[in-house]
């Protein structure tokens, strides 16, 4: 069954990838100019709101009857364990969400920097190797990332997108309740 939720998540998701094609396939990169710091953090509000939407749908499927605003991860916590049950998918999302090292630590506390604090650090690359690249800054280590931007941000499209598939498949398939 889909959730009234599923399909805003899934446009959150295509949101996303707007951005990041506008931005990978219709500008040089590298420059960390307005145009590329804004298809950025546009990209990691919609990444970060499928990841939120998908909540919507967990509490949907577990009859949570959460308020819309009060969706969140802990409340979710509070009210299954009310009800005794587990959800798998939260539970998932919550392990990444704890995990500093994982990429939805990392894209979360970008979105953070980018929405609520000043500009995600990055580090730009003149000649050698790595000649107009340029590299975020993980903030969670205090250290350049691995990655240069676009890759990273591809893959947290592409990780975002299976992990949400992946996770739709542990909801209970008949909604035990909604909103």
């Amino acid at each position: 069954m889909v959730s009234q939720f599923q399909p805003r998540t899934d446009s959150k998701l295509r949101f996303a990838r707007v951005h990041l094609e506008e931005m990978t396939s219709r500008h040089e990169l590298g420059s960390g100019d307005d145009f590329e710091r804004a298809h950025e953090e546009s990209f990691l509000f919609h990444l970060i709101g499928a990841k939120d939407s998908f909540l919507q749908e967990v509490n949907a499927a577990y009859k949570l009857e959460l308020p819309i605003k009060q969706v969140k991860e802990t409340n979710l916590q509070k009210a299954l364990k009310k009800k005794t049950l587990s959800c798998p998918a939260l539970a998932t999302i919550v392990k990444l969400e704890n995990d500093k090292t994982s990429w939805l630590a990392l894209a979360i506390e970008l979105r953070h920097q980018g929405t609520h604090r000043s500009n995600i650090p990055r580090h730009f690359y003149r000649g050698g190797e790595y000649n107009g690249k340029v590299f975020f800054t993980n903030l969670l280590a205090a250290q350049q990332m691995e990655t240069d931007i676009p890759e990273f941000l591809w893959q947290c499209l592409n990780n975002m997108a299976e992990l949400l598939q992946q996770l739709r498949s542990t909801l209970p398939q008949e909604p035990t309740g909604g909103i």
